[in-house]
């Protein structure tokens, strides 16, 4: 249970790093800020992945059954779905 709650709480929210980056005392420039919001998605989908693929393991149907390399390529591919698709919806939006 313990890497199931690491992987529930690792996310970090970068609000309060862009609020003082675009503060008025301090001027960041915006690649800057870019890089962290990349980031910030970066960490969500990696806590995505971690928490499901825990979940999966601990309380899935067949959560003693599967061995080998199968559920490392399906996180693998969790991982890049949930980039790519929260990197489409940040452009989109």
């Amino acid at each position: 249970y313990c890497l199931l709650f690491g992987a529930l709480i690792s996310a970090t929210d970068p609000v309060a790093t862009i609020a003082l980056l675009s503060g008025h005392k301090y001027k960041s420039p915006p690649l800057l800020q870019a890089l962290v919001m990349g980031e910030s998605v970066f960490n969500d989908a990696v806590s995505i992945v971690l928490f499901d693929s825990f979940k999966e393991r601990y309380f899935g149907e067949h959560s003693y059954h599967r061995h080998g390399f199968a559920p490392f390529f399906a996180g693998i591919l969790d991982f890049c779905w949930i980039l790519f698709a929260s990197c489409a919806v940040g452009f989109a939006a």
